[in-house]
């Protein structure tokens, strides 16, 4: 083709693109931002409108992976009040910028703080992290990343001993990457809140071993289920708003909590991806038919073609019976 041709072809290929960014069918969207995701020329309109698509399913794989965001994009979707989830997809970009993560954390999000920290490409300034350390000591899900942070000051270093768990000492005390004075410096702070007593060397060596107040983000969402549960504040609208925020790990904590099976139970529930069984536990947690669509595609990201949908009065696409039956062969998994 000549060069007049081939600029005719991709002017065509651009307007293609954005006429399907600006599909009204959500699982279009979604394909086409899982498409274009990591790539490097793909038109900047139309990754700009993926990105500030209200589902997440649409925005979060652009906002991770798509090389073609400025800086100033990824900015304006956070001053703009960007959802946690959407949040959580910049934060594991690669190399987010000190601007980005200064943003990020300007905006108080626990889980989207503890996964900057957790990525190591990110550029967080020395005075950001301080600020962070700073608010940490209360919010557990920080703790594991802060501790396997790189480059860590001896200020930081030695707040950070200051308040983690023993456990979690142990790790820090025995990093290779830390200098020699960062390392002297916590294993004063160590020595100090063992107590300077000659046991303290043997047990800042001693085995990691896992500490009931070091709870994972999987069991604190479970706490917070709970006690909304008993205070009947666990209802459809909470539940319904995880899923579209993308909190994950709530979404799960809660529809658990309201179908009385344990986490465990639906981890392997959503691993296993059964349409029926999802369909069921969404029914006995008091989910609407609706809402058990969102279920299969948002937490267990079933393709459209497998999702088994509500009828078109709204109701469910099974039995009570067959539900029933479905949720007491889940209830074998606790």
């Amino acid at each position: 083709m000549t060069a007049d041709e081939q600029d005719k072809i991709q002017e065509l290929t651009h307007q293609a693109l954005g006429i399907l960014a600006r599909d009204q069918v959500t699982r279009v969207r979604q394909i086409l931002s899982e498409a274009l995701k990591d790539v490097a020329h793909a038109p900047p309109e139309v990754i700009r409108a993926l990105a500030f698509d209200l589902e997440q399913v649409v925005a979060g794989p652009v906002l991770e992976f798509s090389p073609v965001l400025t800086d100033e994009d990824i900015l304006e979707i956070i001053e703009h009040g960007a959802a946690p989830g959407r949040l959580s997809s910049i934060s594991k970009r690669e190399n987010v910028s000190e601007n980005i993560v200064d943003a990020i954390v300007m905006t108080d999000n626990e889980a989207a703080i503890a996964l900057l920290l957790s990525n190591e490409s990110a550029q967080i300034r020395e005075e950001t992290l301080d600020q962070v350390i700073e608010h940490a000591e209360n919010k557990t899900a920080w703790h594991l990343p802060l501790v396997r942070r790189p480059k860590l000051s001896i200020k930081a270093a030695s707040r950070i001993a200051s308040f983690v768990a023993d456990n979690l000492l142990n790790i820090l005390s025995e990093r290779a990457d830390l200098s020699a004075d960062v390392l002297e410096k916590v294993r004063h702070v160590v020595k100090q809140r063992l107590g300077d007593d000659g046991d303290a060397e043997v047990r800042a060596k001693s085995p990691v071993e896992p500490d009931e107040d070091v709870k994972t983000p999987s069991e604190l969402a479970y706490e917070r289920a709970l006690q909304l549960d008993s205070q009947s504040k666990l209802d459809q609208v909470l539940i319904e708003k995880a899923l579209v925020d993308d909190e994950r790990e709530f979404a799960m904590a809660g529809i658990a909590v309201r179908a009385g099976i344990t986490m465990s139970a639906m981890r392997k529930l959503v691993a296993s991806r059964s349409a029926k069984g999802l369909v069921s536990i969404a029914w006995k947690a008091g989910l609407t038919a609706p809402q058990a669509e969102k279920f299969q595609i948002k937490l267990a990201q079933l393709p459209i073609t497998k999702v088994l949908k509500a009828t078109s009065d709204g109701e469910f696409p099974m039995s009570e019976g067959d539900m029933e039956w479905q949720f007491d062969f889940i209830t074998e998994l606790n």
